[in-house]
């Protein structure tokens, strides 16, 4: 999961877990693009916001035929 801020730069990056799950912390709240690849599927991209940085944001992608919880 690589996630870029409203600048197009870098944000973070990190890799699923066994369970598919991701967490991510970016430096502060704001609006962000979340981009995956995902094995048998084709590019994941996303908006998400988060209006307070020291809370966290529950999302789910959804790719045909599963959910991926970020």
């Amino acid at each position: 999961m690589l996630v870029i801020d409203r600048h197009g730069h870098k944000a973070s990056a990190t890799l699923s877990g066994e369970d598919s799950r991701y967490t991510i912390t970016v430096a502060a709240g704001g609006s962000y693009v979340l981009s995956s690849c995902v094995a048998g599927h084709g590019l994941l991209a996303h908006s998400a916001t988060n209006t307070d940085g020291d809370r966290p944001v529950n999302l789910g992608l959804s790719l045909p035929g599963e959910t991926v919880f970020a």
